[in-house]
């Protein structure tokens, strides 16, 4: 009987721990969505995007075309990037110099504080309020996640 019971919880404990949890999950679905995103065209993209901010901000037909003329700049001006990114002789893309990350992330940060800007032109005094508030809550989900993840590599 003990026998019995002892591989009975073997079984249960094998099987689950064999179950991705929540947290493996939800990183499958992003990395999904992001190739999807990835595979579309920059109007696509901004049309998708602003629609989603029209859902969260409630803006406006004449806000929405104008977020979206924003976004769709801003995803042309990325997929050019992207496009003219150097390629080594098998194809891959170069890695770049530490000087050209520098420059890259100051160019990121740039067009962050051009669109934030603008943003703020448009949308009402409560929305970008809002906007932001939204912002800041994904990226302290990001930073945890990045915190979580570099902790289970230490372990």
């Amino acid at each position: 009987m003990k026998k019995i019971v002892i591989m009975a919880i073997a079984l249960i404990s094998l099987n689950a721990m064999a179950q991705p949890n929540d947290s493996q999950r939800q990183r499958g679905n992003h990395q999904k969505q992001d190739r999807a995103m990835m595979n579309m065209s920059p109007e696509e993209m901004a049309t998708v995007k602003s629609k989603k901010m029209t859902l969260h901000l409630d803006l406006t037909e004449k806000q929405q075309s104008e977020v979206k003329a924003l976004i769709l700049k801003q995803a042309e001006k990325r997929q050019k990037q992207m496009d003219n990114r150097p390629k080594n002789d098998d194809g891959t893309f170069k890695k770049p110099t530490k000087e050209e990350l520098v420059s890259m992330r100051n160019q990121k940060l740039d067009e962050q504080i051009e669109m934030k800007q603008s943003l703020k032109s448009i949308l009402t005094k409560e929305q970008y309020e809002q906007f932001n508030k939204e912002i800041g809550q994904r990226d302290g989900k990001r930073r945890n996640k990045q915190r979580q993840h570099r902790d289970q590599r230490r372990n």
